[in-house]
């Protein structure tokens, strides 16, 4: 997805305001005016922090974007509440999304990125990736360390690969080399093969097993061993006549491979003596009633993590 590059100057008019607002002479927000103190607060319960060397009286915003904002006071221009370096030149300068590029230099949300960027071929990837051709950069401005521009592809949410690489960007970022391949698992976070072994945020998982591994939310994975949730955690085991291919969610949090039953969330359980082929679920005030009849299990929307949290309901004498 290319991005949309705003270009101002100090005479922009409201003709060119689809992607900002543009403010009259005089300190307007996201600026304000205390005691005489130009001070950025974007929100009424922000911290106000003020801007060195601003009057007051002399105050012009030039772009108001949202997370790239720039005014002019005394010979001094601000981002946000940031002085931009001596020798900035509106004129110069393009706005995408967070980032300012200009002949000063390239910022994200008014701080300087960790390497130049060039804004002319800048452009997003899927999130939390852009690139401008020479560098792959995070929506922090983060530099991705030693990927390859020309092969970058993003796998899923904070995962790419190149041609000689894995990489895991969210936290503490990981770069794996890859021989073979790297696949993700949609639509899971942070699962992903790479040459045949399995990583979560780039840290192995020697206890999953790759061969029979599935992936069913954004938390929930399985592989003949059990159930697992974000971080590798292993909720519940799976008994070894379970048919892995047919696995499946039948509802939120509820699943079936034709013969047994699981609640899977927080924590997991094997709901045992239910038959999978009779089983019926009804939400009671957002908890879960999975019955087949004969025998009934209650899963309670809220429990304690590490402990059971389904109940088998004994039938009334």
């Amino acid at each position: 997805m290319k991005s949309n590059p705003l270009y101002f100057a100090l005479t922009l008019t409201c003709a060119a305001a689809t992607q900002a607002a543009v403010a009259n002479d005089g300190v307007t927000a996201p600026w304000k005016n205390l005691s005489g103190n130009v001070v950025y607060q974007p929100h009424e319960n922000s911290t106000p922090r003020i801007l060195e060397g601003a009057d007051a009286n002399a105050f012009s915003a030039i772009y108001t974007g949202g997370d790239i904002n720039i005014a002019q006071s005394q010979g001094h221009f601000y981002c946000n509440e940031q002085t931009l370096p001596e020798g900035f030149d509106p004129n110069s300068a393009t706005v995408s999304e967070s980032f300012l590029f200009s002949n000063v230099g390239s910022f994200v949300s008014c701080e300087k990125t960790a390497v130049p960027l060039d804004g002319e071929h800048f452009h997003a990837l899927d999130f939390p990736y852009y690139s401008d051709g020479k560098v792959i950069v995070t929506i922090s401005g983060s530099l991705v360390e030693g990927a390859d521009p020309a092969t970058f592809t993003v796998l899923e949410q904070n995962q790419g690969k190149d041609k000689a690489h894995y990489f895991f960007n969210a936290g503490e970022d990981v770069v794996l080399p890859v021989k073979k391949s790297a696949k993700a698992f949609s639509p899971c976070y942070g699962w992903a093969n790479v040459d045949g072994t399995l990583y979560y945020e780039g840290i192995r998982q020697p206890q999953a097993d790759a061969a029979t591994f599935r992936c069913f939310s954004f938390t929930t994975a399985a592989d003949k061993h059990g159930f697992y949730s974000g971080g590798g955690k292993h909720l519940t085991r799976i008994p070894e006549d379970a048919s892995l291919n047919k696995l499946k969610a039948i509802e939120e949090s509820v699943f079936t491979d034709g013969k047994y039953v699981w609640f899977v969330s927080a924590t997991g359980m094997l709901l045992e003596g239910l038959d999978a082929k009779r089983i019926k679920i009804d939400d009671v005030m957002g908890d879960k009633e999975i019955t087949d009849g004969t025998i009934t299990w209650q899963c309670p929307s809220m429990g304690i993590t590490g402990e059971a949290r389904c109940e088998k309901v004994i039938p009334d004498a």
